[in-house]
């Protein structure tokens, strides 16, 4: 499998709110500041230096309910074009 990363930075009330799923698998790293990240209908509070990682099938959606920027490194297996 291939796997691409980026680093995202978020602004305070900015992120993903619609809830997406597709193939693969992703690995989420919080570098700084703070993220609600909900998986399955379910939240987690992440703050810098918490990880996780899902099957990119499963519901997400995420953003920045901190008050100052966040940064995330993101480490997923890319969509394949067919």
């Amino acid at each position: 499998h291939t796997l691409s990363s980026m680093i995202y930075t978020v602004e305070p009330g900015s992120g993903r709110f619609s809830p997406s799923s597709h193939s693969g698998e992703e690995f989420v790293h919080l570098l700084s500041g703070r993220i609600r990240m909900t998986l399955n209908e379910q939240d987690y509070i992440m703050k810098a230096g918490d990880s996780l990682s899902f099957r990119s099938m499963e519901p997400h959606s995420w953003y920045n309910c901190g008050k100052t920027v966040a940064r995330i490194l993101w480490v997923y297996t890319p969509l394949v074009q067919e």
